[in-house]
């Protein structure tokens, strides 16, 4: 069982802690928002049962590789208002960022913030050597948050017949930008 404070994260601003299944009805609430679901869910409003499956699977994902969900939390309030983190994604399956926000916390640079401090982790603490992301060929504001933490588009798929975009970092790269 993973102790929380052994993967929390902390930049200037926000605090990222692992999501574990009692945050079940926080994480639902912000999945379900419109603005949040129409490209991490394809506007689909998924069942709290499912937010409950894919939390079990995080912890399960924090204990055997150290790597998962956290939630954003800022340091001022300490209320939920995003996630970042990796996720499998796809067929085959390919461990990605993954990152969204509460609308009411767009514009402020919490997604860039949540997403270098991943970065990081990811980089110094995985010793991963690149970080692959995808999003819609359409979510210009994804597309806007990976290139503002410095991945670089690498190509476009169809992926269940949408267009997606796919963007990356190599560790030498964000070497260089930190």
């Amino acid at each position: 069982m993973i102790n929380n404070n052994q993967f929390k994260l902390k930049s200037d601003r926000l605090l990222l802690i692992p999501l574990l299944p009692e945050d079940v009805n926080n994480l639902h609430k912000l999945w379900t928002l419109p603005e949040v679901r129409k490209y991490l869910w394809d506007d689909e409003i998924i069942p709290e049962s499912q937010t409950q499956t894919i939390l079990e699977e995080n912890l399960k994902l924090f204990n055997s590789e150290k790597i998962g969900i956290w939630g954003i939390y800022p340091l001022d309030n300490h209320k939920l208002i995003g996630f970042c983190g990796f996720w499998y994604f796809h067929q085959p399956p390919e461990l990605q960022i993954i990152y969204g926000l509460n609308p009411n916390y767009w514009q402020q640079g919490f997604a860039i913030e949540a997403g270098k401090t991943i970065l990081k982790y990811g980089f110094e603490n995985k010793n991963f050597s690149f970080i692959i992301g995808s999003t819609d060929e359409t979510n210009l504001a994804s597309i806007t948050m990976m290139k503002r933490i410095g991945m670089k588009f690498q190509e476009k798929k169809l992926i269940h017949g949408l267009p997606t975009l796919y963007f990356s970092i190599s560790k030498e790269d964000w070497e260089k930008i930190i």
